[in-house]
C-alpha cells in the first residue's frame, strides 16, 4: 500500500508541474487552436481531481479504517461502511469535476438524487 501512496503522490506532483508549464506554454506560444488546448486542460484538471480523490480515499482507508481495525483486533471494520465512504468520496469528487471544470450545475443532480432517495 505504501508504493501506491508514493506513486499517486508522485503522479499528483507531476500533474501539477505539467499543468503549470501547460498554462505558460498556452499563453505564450500555442500553435494549436484554443479548442484543443481547452480539451487538454480539461483532461489535466480532471486527472488532478481524480488523483486527489484517490489520495483522500487511500488516506481514509489506511489511516482511519486501519486504526479502527487495529483497536479491535478480533473484528475488521464493516466492509459496507468502508465501501460507502469510498463511494461518497468519489461522488463528491465527480461533483467537483462537473462544477469546477465543465461548469455544469450540480444542484440538480444532488436534488434528483435526494428525491430518488425518498422514493
Amino acid at each position: 500500500m505504501k508504493n501506491f501512496f508514493s506513486l499517486s503522490t508522485l503522479l499528483l506532483i507531476t500533474l501539477f508541474i505539467i499543468l503549470f508549464n501547460f498554462n505558460i506554454i498556452v499563453t505564450t506560444l500555442s500553435p494549436y487552436p484554443e479548442e484543443y488546448t481547452q480539451y487538454l486542460q480539461n483532461i489535466l484538471y480532471t486527472a488532478i481531481w481524480l488523483n486527489i480523490g484517490y489520495l483522500l480515499n487511500l488516506f481514509i482507508n489506511n489511516v482511519i479504517w486501519q486504526k479502527i481495525a487495529a483497536n479491535d483486533i478480533t473484528n475488521e471494520p464493516p466492509r459496507l461502511l468502508v465501501q460507502l465512504s469510498s463511494f461518497f468520496i468519489f461522488l463528491i469528487i465527480v461533483s467537483g469535476i462537473l462544477y469546477n471544470i465543465f461548469n455544469y450545475p450540480i444542484t440538480t443532480i444532488w436534488a434528483a438524487s435526494g428525491a430518488l432517495g425518498l422514493v
